[in-house]
Formats: structure tokens, sequence, C-alpha cells
């Protein structure tokens, strides 16, 4: 059979990659529905995704890998990647070549100016190749509740700035369209500041989409302070991830030395119209 590289919208219901995702990535430690819920908070649209199929597109066993790709507005006039893999054994192929040309190529004529993806640092090169550029580094920090308990769930709480400084994040839409039920905000008070954080529960992990301070001239010792105070919002030894962490940051580099985890770091990459198709 000869590869093809279709819309994944050919497969009917995006749900049914979940088993290819597993043969992809592992299956790791994630919590059951992790895939429906991940189609749904990153906006994936199953016209613009693509998937490599070698056989008969009905058949899960002619799967060779895929390319999600979001539409969330919080990004627009972008269009961003939710995933991007191929299966162990059809590997080093140009596969994963021929998925982001096609998506790539997709996203153009359905109006969007560029597309984005959240790189793994050490596959930033395949995406130079293919004519991304980084536009910022971000890590996912990885620590553990202190408290008695966790703090209570079902809270919808709102989307705003205010007048607050953005720590770190992740897409809007990955909370907004997140379950209320499982979601909940936290804030904790310092002597001359505030942290605010939306927060939701993951299987066993508590994730902040959002953290947010409050205040003049604050310093690294406050912030880490608060930070100190978040942890004890949430029962002891469950684990906490904050994201988008900008990599820069110097309070980075003191949370490590305080035992914190760098758990994941991506590099987001963009291509934009103006660049024209891939090669």
């Amino acid at each position: 059979m000869t590869l093809r590289i279709l819309p994944a919208s050919v497969v009917g219901d995006l749900r049914r990659l979940e088993p290819l995702a597993t043969r992809i990535f592992g299956h790791g430690d994630r919590p059951e529905g992790w895939f429906a819920r991940k189609l749904h908070r990153e906006c994936v649209d199953p016209s613009l995704s693509r998937l490599a199929v070698d056989g008969d597109a009905e058949d899960p066993r002619s799967w060779r890998g895929y390319v999600l790709v979001g539409t969330p507005s919080s990004v627009a006039p972008a269009a961003r990647t939710s995933g991007t893999g191929v299966v162990p054994n059809a590997r080093g192929q140009g596969i994963g070549h021929q998925l982001i040309r096609e998506a790539f190529a997709a996203v153009l004529r359905a109006g969007f100016s560029a597309m984005q993806v959240p790189a793994d640092p050490e596959r930033a090169s395949f995406y130079l190749r293919l004519g991304f550029e980084p536009i910022r580094n971000e890590v996912t920090l990885l620590t553990f509740g202190t408290g008695d308990s966790d703090p209570s769930w079902g809270m919808n709480a709102p989307w705003s700035l205010r007048r607050e400084r953005v720590l770190g994040q992740w897409i809007k839409e990955a909370w907004m369209r997140g379950d209320t039920q499982s979601q909940t905000e936290v804030t904790v008070r310092g002597p001359q500041a505030r942290l605010r954080a939306l927060v939701s529960r993951e299987g066993q992990a508590r994730v902040a989409h959002r953290v947010l301070l409050s205040g003049e001239a604050l310093t690294e010792d406050e912030v880490l302070d608060l930070l100190e105070g978040f942890r004890a919002q949430f029962a002891e030894g469950s684990p906490l991830l904050l994201l988008g962490f900008p990599s820069y940051l110097p309070l980075v580099g003191r949370l490590v030395e305080d035992g914190w985890s760098v758990a994941q770091r991506s590099q987001i990459m963009e291509r934009r119209i103006e660049d024209g198709f891939l090669r």
C-alpha cells in the first residue's frame, strides 16, 4: 500500500485515535478519558488535523501517525498543533514531515495566517527544517502539596486579567472548556502581594492553568513565599503542575534549587503564511 495523508475526519469520531496515541507516546499515568478531554479543551478540528494511513483508512492497524490541529480563539489568527507523532516502527521515513506539510497547507486554506507548534526542544531542529521559527520557551513545573487537604472543587472561576501579572498560563480554552466540577480558584495573600491561580483536577494531579500576581515591585523572595502558600492549599504529597512558565525567568532556577522539578520543556514555534508553503 502507498502511504496517504488524509484529513483525520476520515475516522469519524477522533476519540478512535486514542489507541494510536498510546502506541506513539506510551500509556503513561493518564486518567481515563484524557484523550477526549484533550480534543475538546484544545479545540481540535478534525478537518485540519491529519492522519497517516498505509492501507484501509477504516482499519486502525493501518494508521501510522497523526497531527492534531486546534483552533483556540485565544491564539488566533494562528492555529496550534495539539500533538504530532508517528508509531515507532514507521519512524525515519519522512511521515512526520508529510503530516506537518499537509496540516500547514490545510490551515492556510482555512484562512489562518500561521500555525504554531509546542515542540520538545529536542525536536526543535525538525521544525526549523520545515520553516518554523521559535517565538518563546516555556516550562511546566512540578511540585507537591504541603497542606492538610485540597480546597473545595466545583467553582466555575472567572477568566479575567484584572490588574495582575501573568506568571504562567496555558491556552485560555483549556480552562474555559474544562469540567467545572473539577475546577477551583485559589488565592494566596501576602503582606504586599497576592497570588491567584486557576486550577483543575486531572487524575492524581492538580494543574494550574493560570498563575497571576498582583502587587508592586515584587521581589523573588516574595513570589517564592506566595508559591509556598499555594502549595499549602493542597493535600500533602498531591502532585501540582504549573503550566506555561517562561523559561528565562530567574524564578524558575530558584524554584528548581528549592526542590521543584521541570516536568516538561516546550519551545513554541511558528510558521506564518507569508513564508509560503513548506518545501
